[in-house]
């Protein structure tokens, strides 16, 4: 597939975002010639493509690649009250880098992707990366990527590495990447008593972006 390198974008992405699984994506697109997310505010000339999830779902999920260490519910644990806080607070200062990037931005420059709509959806993926960049996927690349960067094919290649420090140096993958990727995942994590707590301390951003 022929493809203008010139069009390639630059990646932001809140962490835990799925800015890594995107990222992915447009490295395969542009062949190798994208640089991997950044979670903090940058300029550019060019175009930009920003993940951003519901942070409650990021900040458990943080807490949960770093300090819980397991990969399905069975092997599950709830953040204490004093981790939710800790995680919140770091959450907090992402958010603050999305909300820097959305400010800086004018709309034709930036496509946010929100992780509730492209969870799963690749279609949805590719038809906002063509219209956004200006470019055309083959439907062979299209269907390569499906094969090769799918929720399974993800979770094989985390599983080759102990923990968060063990990565793959060309997809970014960690140890303990990824569990199941469902949105909502923060309520089967969170003690149920420590709801109010998380949506409080996160009120600001849930509620500028939507949630």
């Amino acid at each position: 597939m022929n493809i203008d390198l010139n069009k390639k974008p630059m990646l932001f992405g809140v962490s835990r975002s799925g800015g890594t699984f995107i990222y992915n994506i447009i490295n395969e697109i542009f062949q190798g010639n994208v640089k991997p997310q950044s979670h903090n505010f940058f300029a550019t000339e060019q175009k930009v493509v920003a993940t951003y999830r519901d942070f409650r779902d990021s900040t458990v999920s943080w807490w949960r690649m770093e300090v819980g260490k397991f990969t399905n519910l069975e092997e599950k644990r709830c953040m204490s009250k004093s981790e939710l806080v800790r995680y919140a607070d770091r959450m907090k200062q992402r958010i603050d880098e999305l909300n820097k990037m959305k400010e800086y931005y004018p709309e034709n420059n930036i496509l946010f992707l929100r992780y509730e709509e492209f969870f799963n959806n690749f279609d949805f993926i590719f038809n906002q990366l063509e219209n956004f960049l200006e470019i055309s996927i083959s439907p062979e690349m299209k269907k390569n990527i499906v094969e090769k960067y799918s929720l399974e094919s993800q979770k094989k290649e985390a599983a080759k590495f102990e923990d968060f420090r063990g990565y793959d140096e060309v997809r970014h993958i960690h140890g303990h990447h990824i569990m199941n990727g469902e949105p909502k995942t923060w309520t089967k994590l969170t003690d149920p008593k420590h709801y109010f707590l998380l949506n409080y301390i996160l009120k600001d951003g849930l509620q500028k972006w939507g949630y």
